[in-house]
């Protein structure tokens, strides 16, 4: 029986700065990095097409429990050191993400000559749900709505900003859930789904009685799915814990943790949520409505008033539902069964507010890979 010794003993895959230059020797590459496993609901999509299109993708996640890593050969960038360093070191290449803050915290952009396209990950404006400089250090831009347009060419005559180029391309997250809202229907007789997805920090409704919220729903007999906001779990270690104890016993209420997964959206008559993104993802995605509990506003940039435009989520918010107070937890039943009872003309609604606010809707994805081919040909 033969034993391994010497150098095999020690033998290791590739560093990640490795495979990116393997990867340069390849026809049309390009490079796709994820934060986390979730990040491959708005990137992940364009990936798949792009190796479609005979392009050659490497997809690199700083999650190391991220399935991609053995479902798609991904490969982790390590700790906080590594992924810096990698960053600081990548070859002259086209990377894409949906990470906003680059050059920000510690990863930086590359000495080489690297080209960075984002990808939007949400569709509340670019100026008060962000930071200032959350998009500044990207060079092409692949914009899902009018608004993002119009806020980051504004932004750029305010404050010294890299050259970019902004792309009119639409939202690659909803592609996929188009076509699943086409094929499904919610009216399967039984007790209403709402699904309570709250935003996190200040404006969340976890600090605004969701408790209340939720026992109001469940004692009228409608099912609740519960989906924290990544944030909210990575700064609250506790918070799966404590609304397990509190309502895992009734048999209405699930609690949804798996963040790379739509199902719950699909699954779900409506959504509740506060200033989150995606009760924007699930209205015009999906053709249903959303229920708005009004906390204050979402704000990440005290600055934002200085562009002098007004916020798409300010715009839109009563068109994809029903707003009410945050004092006013007692009525929402009343309100799930009267917006579930005028589901079909909803779905006009919001049909039509969809074509007036994103580009491309159900072909972004399509839209996002010509642009990339264009950088990498």
């Amino acid at each position: 029986m033969s034993r391994i010794s010497g150098p095999d003993l020690f033998r290791r895959k590739p560093s990640a700065l490795t495979e990116v230059r393997n990867l340069q020797s390849e026809p049309r590459p390009v490079v796709f990095f994820a934060e986390d496993a979730s990040d491959w609901l708005h990137i992940g999509s364009l990936a798949d097409h792009l190796e479609t299109l005979g392009c050659s993708v490497l997809r690199l996640t700083a999650d190391p429990n991220d399935s991609i890593i053995t479902t798609r050969r991904g490969v982790h960038i390590g700790g906080t050191v590594a992924a810096t360093q990698l960053f600081l070191r990548l070859p002259p290449c086209v990377v894409v993400m949906t990470m906003t803050d680059l050059g920000t915290y510690h990863l930086k952009r590359s000495v080489n000559d690297v080209h960075y396209v984002y990808v939007f990950h949400s569709l509340l404006s670019t100026h008060r749900a962000y930071r200032a400089k959350a998009f500044d250090s990207y060079d092409s831009i692949l914009c899902a709505t009018p608004y993002h347009v119009a806020e980051l060419e504004k932004a750029s005559t305010i404050r010294d900003i890299r050259p970019q180029v902004l792309h009119n391309i639409g939202y690659c997250r909803l592609d996929n859930l188009i076509s699943k809202s086409s094929k499904s229907s919610t009216d399967n007789g039984g007790a209403p789904r709402v699904l309570v997805a709250p935003t996190w920090g200040p404006s969340s409704l976890i600090e605004f009685g969701i408790d209340s919220v939720i026992r109001n729903l469940l004692d009228s007999s409608i099912q609740v799915t519960l989906r924290f906001h990544p944030m909210s779990v990575r700064h609250q270690k506790d918070i799966y814990h404590r609304y397990i104890a509190m309502f895992g016993n009734n048999p209405l209420f699930t609690l949804d943790s798996s963040y790379a997964s739509s199902a719950t959206l699909v699954e779900s008559d409506l959504v509740l949520s506060d200033w989150s993104g995606a009760a924007h993802d699930f209205a015009l995605g999906l053709l249903r409505p959303a229920i708005f509990v009004d906390t204050p506003q979402k704000a990440h940039n005290d600055n934002y008033s200085q562009l002098d435009i007004e916020c798409y989520e300010d715009v839109v918010r009563e068109d994809l539902g029903a707003l009410v107070g945050v004092h006013q937890a007692d009525s929402l039943p009343d309100v799930v069964t009267s917006l579930i009872d005028e589901r079909v003309e909803w779905r006009k609604r919001l049909e039509l507010l969809r074509d007036q606010v994103l580009f491309n809707p159900g072909n972004a994805v399509q839209a996002a890979a010509k642009q990339v081919l264009n950088l990498i040909t």
